[in-house]
């Protein structure tokens, strides 16, 4: 269920916070300059650390123009929540079942692609690992979408610049957005889709915007407008978007994820402060409790877990896990950002040696998953961007010893 080597530390700049780590693409670089500076990923995971330091810098130093057509009702200037910000539970909790035991091994394997794909990324995955969503890219940088069904690839009929699936649920509905034109005479602008049945359509409500998020019960949300984002949300596929409240002051937002019981996490901007945020099920929405010198951001939920990173004023950056249930709130032992978290609170990411781990349940046990070919410290060389509940099938990308990026699947035991 962000950019996925690049950091999205700031990623779709100035408040669009993309859900997958460590995925570069040169279009993304290209659409960056067409909205102003949006920069989401880089070439090489060496850059990872100094598209960290620009996003920050433009973040800090954003100043934003806030265009007044907007494509869905803005809903005026939202008063906060008065939601305590220490953390309110869901409104409900789905049932997940027993935590999972330990794995006791791990193995890695290449994903399958047909052609001659130069490079492949994992964007997402369902709940079961069953599916997993992601692209591959050509030589000459034809981008091809695919759903990987049991490890088996197919070809997603999802065209435009930059084509993605972001995330998908158990039932193989997908969720994703692609760059295009709306007709004679419009403008090149961001579309979000969903995936069913092997056909692609168009989510309604925005003029532009992305799809980032499904759950089992068919809510999607994602953000609008590339240039001054804002979080919206569909109720259904049918149902047109809308935007979601924000605290007064707000600028930019967006929402990243959402849970089972309708739950939805995100990020709001204010001035040069970012901060992680929740909207319930009831209607309330809060943000999240972090230092008030401090800026945060989250990636995902999942069962009331919320992932995430906490930047102190001095720069330092630190990986995060709430419980949203309890008001539990945990430092994570991993390098960067969390990439992803399953119902239990496992959490996939990065060692400091570069190393692609899994973070487990409440006794932060840290499991150290096996490299695909090629690994060197200090480097995301392994990266896991997916976690199946049952924690047995984890989705990513890594280098092989050519330095190509391969889409890697590990299974575990």
């Amino acid at each position: 269920m962000i950019d996925r080597p690049g950091d999205d530390e700031a990623a779709r700049l100035l408040g669009v916070l993309d859900r997958e780590l460590a995925t570069p693409s040169t279009v993304d670089i290209q659409r960056a300059m067409v909205v102003g500076g949006r920069l989401r990923r880089t070439r090489r995971v060496a850059g990872y650390g100094m598209v960290a330091a620009a996003v920050s810098v433009a973040l800090a130093g954003a100043s934003v123009l806030v265009t007044s057509d907007r494509p869905v009702d803005r809903r005026g200037a939202a008063p906060a929540s008065s939601a305590p910000s220490s953390g309110s539970p869901p409104a409900t909790v789905a049932s997940f079942g027993p935590p999972p035991t330990r794995p006791g091994a791990c193995t890695v394997s290449r994903l399958s692609v047909p052609g001659e794909q130069q490079s492949v990324y994992v964007y997402g995955a369902d709940p079961t690992g069953r599916y997993l969503v992601g692209t591959g890219s050509t030589a000459d940088a034809k981008r091809t979408v695919f759903v990987w069904d049991g490890g088996q690839p197919i070809v997603v009929p999802l065209t435009g610049a930059d084509p993605k699936l972001a995330d998908m649920t158990t039932a193989g509905v997908g969720v994703g957005s692609a760059w295009g034109f709306r007709g004679p005479g419009s403008k090149f602008r961001p579309i979000p889709y969903l995936y069913q049945g092997g056909k692609i359509t168009e989510l309604t409500g925005v003029a532009n915007g992305f799809a980032d998020a499904i759950n089992g019960n068919g809510v999607v949300v994602g953000s609008e407008d590339p240039t001054t984002p804002h979080a919206v949300v569909w109720r259904s596929s049918t149902q047109r978007g809308e935007l979601l409240p924000e605290p007064s002051g707000t600028t930019n937002s967006n929402a990243v994820d959402v849970d089972e019981d309708g739950t939805i996490v995100g990020n709001v901007v204010n001035g040069a402060r970012a901060t992680p945020y929740v909207w319930l099920p009831d209607g309330t929405h809060h943000a999240l409790p972090i230092d008030k010198d401090s800026s945060g951001q989250v990636y995902g939920i999942r069962g009331g877990w919320v992932i995430g990173t906490i930047t102190a004023a001095g720069g330092t950056r630190q990986a995060v896990r709430w419980n949203l249930r309890t008001g539990d709130f945990r430092p994570l032992p991993m390098n960067g950002r969390p990439n992803a978290v399953n119902a239990h609170g496992w959490v996939t990411g990065t060692d400091a040696q570069g190393r692609a781990i899994v973070v487990i349940g409440d006794s932060l046990q840290v499991l150290s998953l096996p490299d695909l070919e090629y690994h060197k410290s200090g480097e995301q060389t392994n990266m896991p961007m997916t976690i199946s509940d049952d924690g047995r099938t984890i989705g990513g990308q890594a280098f092989d010893r050519e330095g190509l990026m391969r889409g890697v699947v590990w299974r575990c035991s």
